[in-house]
């Protein structure tokens, strides 16, 4: 009888689900008592099965390891980190999606690294400067890139060493390309920016871990996490991690840092502590918090 192992499973394709174990992904269908479950496997779980008794078989899932987490689109479980990617330039660094995509991977609790790509297309150092200290000082871990001059290469290769890095951003800012100048042998599709409206194409197709350094990495199709429908007020106040460090010195418990006398974040904000086009940001979204909210119960 073949010896039932652990391992990973890195996509779902054609009814399969591909579990790498030790290097070797194989085919596998899952036990008919985990289908009468109806238990959502998911790329990323961990589980155990029956590897194929001959090359080019099948094996058989046999049961499903607890999950430490998971995003819903793209639907991967047990990550450790996401790699957020913003281009500096074609296309440009836009702080109101970046501020966006934050406050969305906050409700996650995984951590979160900044990735700024495309430096070497800057001609002046002063605004790439100017973001890494802005969201540095927020407690984002932020590394400029470029797969031109290897600006960063070796500070996010060593932090993506074994682990299970989910790569998230609008399509053209280079998570492709910047995934194949660390690791050549996945030869991820890359794709042109529009010169007509400065904008990138999808060039993933399905959400999938590649084995690389020791860990997986997820190039993800698009990243649907900005989505605000969901959110609460509660929770948008503490995606802004610079306003934790005032908002218990506001005079209401429930203060949302708008209109209320006496607000800590507003003096903070007053006083340059806090970036104006940040607090601009989160005021657009907690007015579609809002507005959804209205929407729900009319």
């Amino acid at each position: 009888m073949t010896e039932r192992k652990t391992g990973v499973v890195i996509k779902n394709y054609n009814g399969y689900y591909y579990v790498d174990s030790a290097g070797e992904a194989a085919p596998c269908k899952l036990r008919g008592r985990l289908k009468k479950e109806r238990f959502s496997l998911l790329t990323g779980d961990r589980v155990v099965f029956t590897p194929p008794e001959r090359p080019g078989g099948e094996g058989c899932i046999e049961n499903i390891l607890d999950r430490r987490n998971r995003l819903y689109k793209p639907a991967i479980a047990n990550i450790d980190q996401i790699a957020m990617v913003f281009s500096l330039k074609n296309p440009d660094f836009n702080q109101n999606i970046a501020d966006r995509f934050l406050v969305a991977a906050e409700q996650l609790a995984i951590p979160i690294i900044i990735c700024l790509s495309k430096a070497d297309l800057l001609t002046e150092s002063d605004s790439t400067g100017r973001l890494v200290c802005l969201y540095g000082k927020i407690g984002y871990k932020v590394i400029k890139t470029s797969v031109v001059d290897n600006t960063g290469r070796q500070e996010l290769q060593e932090l993506l060493t074994g682990k299970t890095t989910v790569f998230s951003g609008l399509s053209g800012v280079g998570k492709s390309t910047l995934l194949n100048s660390f690791y050549p042998e996945l030869a991820l599709p890359t794709g042109a920016v529009s010169a007509r409206n400065n904008k990138g194409r999808h060039t993933t197709r399905f959400s999938q871990l590649l084995p690389a350094g020791g860990g997986y990495v997820a190039d993800t199709p698009g990243f649907s996490l900005a989505e605000t429908a969901e959110f609460t007020e509660d929770a948008l106040k503490r995606a802004f991690r610079e306003f934790t460090v005032y908002q218990d010195n506001c005079r209401f418990a429930q203060c949302v840092h708008l209109n209320e006398p006496d607000c800590a974040v507003k003096a903070a904000l007053a006083d340059g502590l806090i970036n104006q086009a940040r607090y601009d940001n989160y005021c657009a979204l907690l007015l579609e918090i809002r507005t959804n909210a209205k929407r729900r119960f009319k």
